[in-house]
């Protein structure tokens, strides 16, 4: 290693990483530092020395704050890449401490959930118990941009755009049929044979504008000649929209796994109309060039089978 780069590494600290990731998503120095739980002048020192280590200016101030330049968002990327193998680092030793084999973070589509990933994880903990897979669940669009950010290691879910992203390892594919659910005293549950038109005139709980879900719905009625839903309540959570649609007049568009999970025990039913193909398939996705834990190899690899079958 040459002097030049040794003098950097000796002089570069975690705390600088951290003030370039909060910038990038405060643009402002105050906020920044109130992130960080420092004062403001402790800020600007660590930003001053930032910008001696790089050898040029990393962001650009004006009155309403501060914006970062192209290096300073380089930068920035880079950063939140080194502080997710750091955070990962601190785990394995915690976990070598404490006797877990691994920590995996997995983001999931809810309509994988039944199919895909309980399964797995059943798998997972008879043969392995001593891994941790800290779980969330989120729309498509948003786990991959956790996933790109190095907040996860594995997301199952779509991709969003129609060019396909060439840094993504994709396993599968696997499809994700939708049902039209309603409670089960709602006027068109005892209809037989709708159609969308049957439908226009209702209220609905649909996802969060722009999610790829709502994008396909919306795309859908207009394609039938259709006006779009009368969204009264927009929510990402499908536990809310479950408990809106059993105790309302509201309609919502789910996948068919969720409604016929729920529909046993609970006060919704699914109506009798078939919906054409929203969203393609989803996959178990992974970043190509990101080496992944032992841990969150073995976790890949279960969902992968799983996602197949």
């Amino acid at each position: 290693m040459d002097e030049t780069r040794s003098a950097f590494l000796s002089r570069l600290k975690l705390r600088h990483l951290r003030l370039l990731v909060a910038l990038s998503e405060t643009r402002s120095l105050r906020r920044a530092s109130e992130y960080m739980a420092m004062t403001q002048p402790s800020c600007s020192v660590l930003l001053s020395e930032l910008e001696a280590l790089a050898g040029a200016p990393l962001c650009t101030r004006h009155a309403r704050g501060l914006q970062l330049n192209a290096l300073g968002q380089i930068a920035a990327q880079t950063a939140r890449s080194m502080l997710h193998e750091a955070r990962k680092l601190q785990e394995e030793f915690s976990q070598y401490a404490t006797g877990i084999m691994g920590s995996v973070h997995l983001g999931a589509i809810v309509a994988s959930i039944g199919d895909v990933v309980a399964p797995s994880m059943r798998a997972l903990t008879a043969s392995h118990p001593r891994i941790t897979t800290h779980l969330v669940t989120d729309t498509s669009d948003r786990l991959l941009q956790r996933l790109h950010a190095g907040e996860l290691d594995i997301v199952i879910g779509r991709q969003i755009e129609a060019v396909i992203d060439p840094t993504l390892d994709c396993a599968g594919p696997r499809s994700e049929p939708l049902a039209v659910i309603a409670r089960r005293g709602h006027i068109v549950a005892r209809k037989r044979a709708l159609t969308l038109h049957d439908l226009a005139g209702l209220q609905w709980v649909l996802q969060t504008a722009p999610s790829p879900m709502r994008r396909a719905i919306d795309t859908m009625f207009i394609a039938s000649g259709i006006s779009i839903p009368r969204c009264k309540i927009e929510t990402a959570s499908t536990y809310a929209t479950l408990k809106i649609v059993e105790s309302s007049e509201m309609c919502a568009i789910v996948p068919k796994s969720v409604a016929q999970s729920f529909s046993d025990w609970s006060g919704i039913t699914s109506l009798d109309i078939t919906l054409p193909d929203l969203l393609g398939n989803y996959h178990v996705i992974t970043i190509k060039n990101r080496t992944l834990s032992p841990a969150a190899t073995l976790v890949r690899a279960h969902l992968s089978e799983a996602v197949i079958a």
